[in-house]
């Protein structure tokens, strides 16, 4: 099974949810939802929603919401 490392840093402890969304906006998976230390973070998704069934190739968006700050980034997934 392939698997995609994602990062993103912290510049102070922070309430965090990182979380997936098709292109449709609907969510296929919470990747971390809680209070992040800071500093730098990797995370490793393996491709599966929150079932832990595997998502089809396509685009997805990550989403990251710190405090008040959100940010976000596309990303292709290919065959799964």
């Amino acid at each position: 099974m392939k698997k995609s490392l994602l990062a993103f840093a912290a510049l102070l402890a922070a309430l965090s949810v990182f979380a997936q969304l098709d292109v449709l906006g609907r969510k296929i998976n919470t990747l971390v939802d809680g209070v992040q230390s800071a500093g730098k973070k990797r995370i490793i998704w393996n491709g599966t929603d929150e079932s832990a069934y595997k998502v089809n190739p396509g685009i997805y968006i990550c989403i990251l919401r710190m405090e008040n700050k959100i940010s976000n980034r596309k990303m292709l997934l290919m065959g799964n």
